[in-house]
């Protein structure tokens, strides 16, 4: 009967953690969706002038 019981939390827990990083990856896609629609909207109103810049990493050290 432990061993049951002990299967039981095991389980319940993997479950619980199972769902916590599906509901994380939801949202991650949800935030990707939205993201790109934003950008693709951007893009149809602003048309060529909306151009992605690239920014070297140690451009922020000059600054200080």
């Amino acid at each position: 009967m432990l061993d049951k019981f002990i299967l039981y939390l095991a389980i319940t827990k993997i479950l619980r953690l199972f769902g916590l990083v599906t509901k994380i990856h939801v949202k991650k896609a949800l935030v990707n969706f939205f993201y790109w629609l934003l950008m693709r909207s951007a893009a149809s109103h602003y048309g060529e002038s909306l151009v992605s810049v690239k920014v070297p990493s140690n451009s922020i050290s000059s600054l200080y």
